[in-house]
């Protein structure tokens, strides 16, 4: 009787909850799971000057939002890349809600949602078009289904980490002459049974090889890329893009989505090249993050006036934005979010930052368009009035707050001393003070706009009124 009760016992507490798995203290869970978003009708396409100017008619290729969800002792993670242009922080604090309500089982986890800023996508952020209310709530829906579904598949897994030195495949299309990212980062996490649970792929350049004459939904060569990899070795594959404001492909061979697919594919095949000759994994790596929020000065004046009229659905108060910013270490591999498209002078900057402290055996991400959407992100010291960057960036001094605070919680994270911020507070308080009167001055212009309409209106409902006979 004894030895029946504790057989069954024992049934009982392997057949526990959904989603939890016995493990040893400090031991690592991971699974993905990949959700396809591509809209079933034709939608204003994304990402080439402003306005609606480009309608897709027809899809080559799904469009997919991929999740990993990690766990180790009592934090539990999941990062997401979505095959889009980008999400508004509202977007992400829906999705998160939409975890929160639908995961009972243990705290809500941590969630962090990046965009591959793919440029033959839906027009999510508004500027192109927009996207249907309908559509937008069943993106996402599926963005949570994605984030649910890894987190209930979770299982012990080891990660291993590399750094895959490359040359020319991308340009500085700001500076011909200037910096270029040149390393491809990867992190591979793999089941007892050695299986790829799921692969994580960092890099810098901008998806645009299909061109804005392209009216057919594709992720361009992350899509392709992250296809490759999951057809030879299983697994999902998370692509996430680096500091690739000012970043462009090189060396792209054939047209269309042929390039598309060939750049795409060189990229997974050198990762898995060196993946192949990495060193075993490690079964317990330290999980744990950081994240702060940071209020942005809203100067460009593009973004303002958007914002005041509801054309866009991120809503500025008082001339500025609030966001975030995250830092996540996995063992010696560390990810720094930012809510934009940084240039690779920021990206840089941070990796310099991170390898003085690091010790050099992990990978670096940077993950631009990551929790929202704020445009380029350009350092005070490199800004241009004129420049292109500069006319789709939030303001001067958005990228210096930004890593300021991406330094301060990556200290924070390692228990070191939080250094200085590099943003000096007149300035910012310049900035927001500017910030602040544009706002007021675009309320009084729909203000006064508003008025003169109704005057007009009024004046020919008399005139109509006299000339009655």
């Amino acid at each position: 009787m004894r030895r029946l009760l504790t057989f069954i016992l024992l049934l009982a507490g392997m057949a526990g909850a959904p989603g939890r798995v016995a493990l040893a203290s400090g031991e690592l869970l991971a699974a993905a799971a990949r959700q396809a978003i591509t809209p079933q009708h034709s939608v204003w396409m994304a990402g080439y000057g402003l306005g609606p100017v480009r309608r897709s008619r027809g899809t080559e290729g799904e469009l997919y939002a991929r999740a990993l969800a990690l766990s180790r002792d009592d934090r539990t993670l999941v990062l997401v890349s979505v095959d889009l242009i980008g999400l508004w922080r509202e977007d992400v604090e829906a999705i998160r809600r939409l975890v929160g309500r639908q995961w009972t089982q243990d705290a809500p986890p941590a969630v962090i949602v990046a965009c591959t800023h793919t440029h033959s996508g839906p027009d999510t952020l508004g500027l192109w078009g927009g996207v249907s209310r309908a559509w937008r709530q069943a993106l996402r829906e599926n963005i949570a289904r994605a984030v649910l579904s890894a987190l209930e598949a979770r299982e012990p897994v080891e990660v291993a980490a590399v750094t895959v030195p490359v040359a020319g495949r991308n340009r500085n299309r700001r500076h011909p002459a200037g910096s270029t990212w040149d390393e491809i980062s990867a992190l591979r996490f793999f089941g007892r049974q050695g299986q790829t649970v799921a692969t994580v792929i960092g890099y810098a350049a901008h998806p645009t090889i299909l061109g804005a004459d392209n009216q057919l939904l594709n992720a361009d060569f992350p899509g392709y890329l992250a296809g490759r990899v999951e057809r030879n070795s299983g697994g999902v594959c998370l692509y996430l893009t680096g500091a690739a404001g000012d970043q462009s492909p090189a060396r792209v061979e054939g047209k269309r989505a042929e390039a598309a697919r060939h750049y795409g594919e060189t990229i997974a095949d050198l990762v898995e090249a060196a993946l192949s000759t990495s060193a075993g994994g490690d079964p317990a790596p330290i999980l744990d993050y950081r994240w702060g929020t940071v209020e942005v000065p809203l100067a460009n004046w593009r973004l303002a006036v958007g914002s005041q009229l509801g054309v866009i659905a991120r809503q500025a108060r008082g001339g500025v934005l609030e966001t975030e910013v995250w830092v996540v270490r996995l063992g010696s591999s560390y990810l720094f979010t930012l809510p934009g498209e940084p240039l690779v002078a920021v990206g840089l900057g941070l990796r310099e930052a991170w390898a003085a402290h690091g010790d050099g055996t992990g990978a670096f991400f940077v993950v631009s368009s990551a929790q929202d959407a704020l445009g380029y992100l350009v350092p005070a010291a490199d800004w241009k009035d004129t420049g292109y960057e500069e006319s789709l960036a939030i303001s001067r001094p958005a990228a210096d707050l930004l890593v300021d605070l991406a330094l301060g919680l990556a200290a924070e994270l390692d228990g070191r001393e939080v250094p200085s911020p590099s943003t000096a507070p007149d300035e910012l308080a310049r900035a927001r003070t500017a910030a602040w009167r544009l706002a007021i001055g675009i309320r009084l212009g729909v203000i006064g706009l508003l008025f003169v309409l109704l005057a007009a209106f009024a004046a020919v409902a008399w005139t109509t009124w006299l000339d009655r006979p």
